[in-house]
């Protein structure tokens, strides 16, 4: 994909981290970073910030990022391909061991590789002590960005997952099975 079909994508505010990062990526469309090497290059204090002030760019499909083999670090680069179907992945979380991440993080990387952009509660907010009640008004603001609910196995036991599939309805938002989605 070329830069204008990017732009066209989203537009991030003039000067944000977002802005500077995508400019940069697009004058090196073949490069990726860690959040590490973006928080040194960019001037961002903490690497785990990083994320968030990318949440936007990620969600638009300008950006990308896959997790490392170490399981702890992220590559950021210039999405691959044009616009795509993006998922919103909902599943049990409460009361499972990990709140469940290995499975969120499993799954997510599996239908990226398929060609989907997806987008993963589990990194939206990564800290298991989060208050349940903000993760869930933060997970709303994502799925309503998405193409698609893509629910895991044992969804029907989950309080969460329950809101998300009823909201997912309510705006009109394809429903998928996530075991059934094979490309």
């Amino acid at each position: 994909m070329n830069a204008p079909e990017h732009r066209r994508l989203w537009r991030p505010p003039a000067g944000s981290l977002s802005a500077r990062v995508i400019e940069w990526f697009l004058a090196q469309p073949d490069e990726e970073l860690t959040a590490a090497d973006i928080a040194v290059k960019f001037g961002v204090p903490r690497p785990e910030n990083v994320h968030g002030q990318l949440a936007a760019a990620l969600a638009g499909g300008v950006l990308e990022r896959e997790r490392e083999r170490d399981g702890a670090t992220y590559l950021y680069r210039l999405a691959r391909q044009g616009p795509r179907k993006r998922l919103y992945l909902s599943g049990p979380m409460t009361g499972l061991p990990g709140l469940n991440f290995p499975a969120f993080h499993a799954e997510a990387a599996r239908l990226r590789a398929l060609g989907y952009l997806v987008v993963n509660p589990a990194e939206i907010t990564p800290d298991p002590a989060a208050d349940w009640h903000a993760c869930m008004r933060a997970d709303l603001r994502a799925l309503l960005g998405c193409d698609a609910i893509c629910l895991l196995d044992g969804w029907e036991t989950s309080a969460g997952a329950h809101l998300e599939l009823h909201v997912a309805h309510r705006v009109g938002l394809e429903v998928l099975q996530a075991r059934e989605v094979v490309a």
